[in-house]
């Protein structure tokens, strides 16, 4: 009888000890699972973090690039049209009604709202633009200074 119940209770006792054993694998495979859900929401977070700050710096060189290629710099705006087909027109009216004053200068163009801008320069100082601002008004041509901001694209006329 000794035996008998010794066996059983050694019977029960390795069926507890594999339950239990189950019981702790069951869970500490659900612990890996999860942390391993964790390590890849922290790991999709960091890329996209990643991916964000390196399209922010891509925009912060393009911005500085754009800067660097059009620096603040002053103009005369002698006209003005909503139509871009139309601005090298525009700026033929301007040289036609005063040939020497606008002389060999190119015309240049840059967006102004829903419109755009004529201009003529760019001129090294602002009383280098009063001056031709004011040649301009003896000719009849009705014009201000304008000074682009840093960044502001300003492209040329086509000679045209």
């Amino acid at each position: 009888r000794d035996t008998a119940a010794q066996e059983a209770a050694l019977a029960a006792t390795r069926l507890a000890d594999a339950k239990a054993a189950r019981a702790k694998l069951a869970a500490d495979k659900k612990i890996a699972d999860r942390k391993a859900i964790a390590d890849k929401k922290i790991a999709a977070e960091k890329k996209a973090a990643a991916e964000k700050k390196a399209i922010a710096d891509k925009a912060a060189a393009e911005e500085k690039r754009i800067a660097r290629a059009n620096p603040e710099r002053i103009w005369v705006q002698v006209s003005t049209g909503a139509t871009e087909g139309d601005l090298p027109k525009a700026w033929k009216g301007v040289k036609a009604k005063a040939p020497t004053v606008v002389g060999t200068r190119g015309g240049w163009t840059a967006p102004w709202g829903a419109t755009n801008r004529v201009l003529a320069g760019p001129f090294k100082t602002a009383a280098e633009a009063r001056t031709f601002v004011n040649a301009l008004a003896k000719e009849g041509v009705s014009t201000f200074s304008f000074t682009s901001d840093a960044g502001q694209v300003v492209t040329k006329l086509p000679a045209k």
